[in-house]
């Protein structure tokens, strides 16, 4: 028997290999960017975070406003937050039914006073 030389490469197995290849390279990666995988961070020591004074209004659902429970107006903020320093952290509980526009008002007669530290403290969604 006469054995035939090949004029040409078979090249059909060499693309299933690639493809198999970008099948396990795509799904990888789909894991690692959705923290599917376990990853070991590397460690490292946090500085020493300052403990800071904070005072905390309430703006709740009427939009009636409170400092540290008693309430005031809100041309009240200035003579109220006089006394505090102004590196203290102010946080502001507001509940999710009021206008934006009270929120806003509120932030802005605090932060006319000085302060930079404002927050707004939400709850978690777990």
């Amino acid at each position: 028997m006469d054995e035939q030389e090949f004029d040409t490469i078979n090249v059909i197995p060499f693309i299933d290999i690639l493809l198999v290849l970008l099948t396990i390279v795509l799904t990888t990666s789909t894991f690692i960017t959705s923290g599917a995988l376990a990853v070991n961070l590397p460690k490292g020591k946090a500085p020493k975070v300052e403990q800071v004074e904070s005072v905390s209004f309430t703006i709740d659902d009427n939009g009636q406003l409170f400092f540290e429970k008693r309430p005031i107006t809100i041309e009240q903020i200035a003579t109220t937050m006089a006394n505090y320093d102004r590196t203290s952290a102010v946080l502001i509980h507001a509940d999710r039914q009021i206008a934006l526009q009270t929120f806003i008002n509120v932030m802005t007669r605090i932060k006319a006073q000085g302060f930079n530290k404002v927050s707004l403290l939400t709850e978690s969604s777990s």
